[in-house]
């Protein structure tokens, strides 16, 4: 678009607010700033009443959030920013990828303290997700977590071929300590990720897609919608859905057409259009454990034991728009986010001849690990001498390693140690009673109030080892 008309559209849209009497998320950044700047008595008091400030993700701040943060702190700066320059991957915001750079510039007499330890990836993973970080201001790295797997890396002919590889590792994978959702499909756009859910759901593997985007805003739906005329029947729209491949979008729009059917039998295109737009429907989620289906970007901040990134080739792993050196950066660190939310198992994979040139220096990184002798761990020895001397029944100890992951899941999801889920002379008693109906469970962990609403999810644990 012109300049011209961008700033036509935008002069009508602050003339509707103002008619309106509303305010937008942008207006609540820079209304507030303005007042903090201009209003002696709010800033005052805004700055006696949160006197100590602070910041996580500091690198995605964009300069609208930095001018309030500014004028809320004030000449006294009491104020903490937590953050990870190598994970500064919203330029499309405005964020500012220097921000750690300029930190002695923009707050002076700050003190710097780099976190260096790793406590969630295993030494193999840290290794090759750094081999993707960008060489200049490199922070070494180190992991406190056990050794692990060397990080996979395999190429396909297509994309169908890539998704149905991926699928049957998924299966492979799965099993006791390893549900559904331990596991996670990474990958740079939502178009890859369909591909990856048709092949899905022909396996029988439950997802769950991380696109919380409505339907009517995205590519394929609406791609669908102008096939056809705005004063045609909505009945023609699913002679379409008929000549697209298997997906969650395709299976979305399914649903919510028979839904607006339903109440419009004779609806038109545009009335599905309106109907969409007002209703905001989305997927519906998978009921649960499923595994996850998420892009780079969506992925920031979660993790996963095991981690498939998918597409990394040439052309989507950097993206074909990214021309510009800014871009390409915003790119690469894209990739180190995608490379670095497993714990314990990392598998990339790329279709087609050429995959991305970040490719090279991962291959290298792992291949370095594969000629590295093992190094030495205590824990894991230690934990095969006590399997050695072990006399608990075999079911007993299948029924308290499930247990413990279950735990460990619970545990990250809720941020709380381990113990505060379900303290270990609970554990051991669940593991070795083989209780068989809900009351015995919760007689047998003798906290009923605060366990019996698991039981529901506890069961299928344990009944996979052994308990019915």
């Amino acid at each position: 678009m012109s300049p011209e008309l961008v700033s036509a559209g935008w002069d009508a849209y602050a003339r509707a607010k103002a008619v309106q009497g509303s305010v937008d998320f942008d207006d609540l950044l820079t209304g507030v700033a303005e007042l903090l700047e201009q209003d002696p008595d709010f800033r005052a008091a805004a700055r006696w009443r949160h006197r100590h400030v602070f910041v996580d993700e500091y690198q995605d701040l964009n300069p609208a959030h930095l001018r309030l943060l500014r004028a809320w702190v004030g000449p006294r700066p009491d104020v903490c920013l937590v953050g990870d320059p190598h994970q500064s991957v919203y330029g499309f915001n405005g964020a500012c990828p220097n921000l750690f750079d300029r930190l002695g510039e923009d707050w002076p007499g700050v003190r710097v303290v780099a976190l260096n330890e790793d406590y969630r990836a295993s030494p193999e993973l840290v290794a090759v997700s750094d081999a993707v970080r960008p060489e200049r201001a490199m922070l070494s790295r180190r992991s406190r977590r056990p050794p692990g797997p060397i990080p996979a890396l395999a190429g396909y002919a297509d994309e169908a071929e890539e998704a149905a590889a991926i699928a049957d590792t998924v299966l492979s994978r799965y099993g006791p300590g390893r549900g559904w959702t331990h596991m996670a499909v990474l990958a740079r756009t939502n178009a890859r990720l369909q591909v990856i859910a048709g092949a899905f759901g022909e396996a029988g593997i439950p997802w769950r897609l991380r696109d919380a985007r409505p339907l009517a805003d995205r590519f394929s739906v609406r791609a669908w919608l102008d096939l056809l005329a705005p004063e045609d029947v909505v009945a023609d729209l699913e002679e379409v859905l008929c000549g697209q491949p298997d997906g969650p979008d395709r299976a979305a729009v399914s649903a919510a057409l028979a839904d607006y059917r339903g109440a419009a039998p004779a609806g038109t295109v545009a009335g599905f259009r309106a109907w969409l737009d007002a209703t905001g429907v989305t997927s519906e989620e998978a009921e649960g454990a499923a595994v996850d289906l998420t892009t780079f970007h969506r992925a920031k901040g979660l993790e996963w034991a095991s981690v498939w990134v998918a597409g990394v080739e040439e052309g989507t792993v950097p993206l074909f728009t990214a021309t510009s050196a800014a871009a390409l950066g915003e790119e690469q660190r894209l990739l180190y986010v995608a490379t670095s939310r497993a714990a314990e198992e990392l598998y990339l994979s790329w279709a087609g001849p050429v995959p991305s040139r970040w490719i090279a220096a991962i291959e290298a990184a792992a291949a370095a690990l594969g000629l590295q002798p093992p190094p030495p761990d205590q824990a894991r020895r230690l934990a095969a001498l006590r399997e050695a001397v072990d006399t608990r029944p075999p079911a007993e100890r299948r029924r308290r390693a499930a247990l413990v992951a279950w735990r460990a899941g619970r545990a990250r999801a809720a941020r709380v140690p381990p113990e505060v889920i379900l303290p270990d002379g609970v554990l051991t008693v669940l593991a070795e009673v083989e209780p068989a109906t809900a009351d015995e469970f919760v007689h047998a962990a003798g906290r009923g109030g605060r366990l019996g609403a698991w039981v529901d999810e506890l069961a299928p644990v344990l009944t996979a080892d052994g308990w019915s």
